[in-house]
């Protein structure tokens, strides 16, 4: 793996979530000296807490604090806009995965996904992909 990637909220749900195989999410990011993203991951991953019923009131504030403190580089130029668009809608793609692509794409980094379909386009798009 090399050490620098984009990484969707997939991942990073996963790693806040504490779902199967969380352990070795937070080993391979500890390996990065980089992580990169794109500008709403935040939100998304801070939904996937608010979607589980099972963690307690008590602490998804917490939660949502450490996924919005967590150093991650999400610059997003307006041109990656413009090619997350044209993704999007050349593989029926959610606007929001075409952007993890066009992130990894526009830097040209690997990303990494849980996300099957993403990591399908992401692959037709000839980027690398971490899964």
């Amino acid at each position: 793996m090399r050490d620098r990637a984009v990484v969707d909220a997939s991942v990073l749900a996963a790693l806040f979530l504490r779902e199967a195989g969380w352990q070795e999410i937070s080993a391979r990011l500890d390996a990065l000296t980089q992580v990169c993203s794109v500008p709403f991951f935040r939100f998304e991953v801070a939904n996937a807490v608010w979607k589980r019923p099972e963690i307690p009131d008590s602490q998804a504030p917490t939660l949502a604090y450490m996924v919005f403190d967590f150093p991650v580089d999400d610059a997003f130029l307006p041109e990656v806009s413009t090619l997350s668009m044209r993704l999007a809608r050349t593989h029926q793609l959610p606007f929001y995965d075409a952007a993890y692509i066009a992130q990894a794409r526009a830097r040209g980094l690997p990303l990494w996904t849980l996300d099957r379909r993403q990591a399908q386009v992401a692959r037709l798009e000839h980027v690398e992909v971490i899964s």
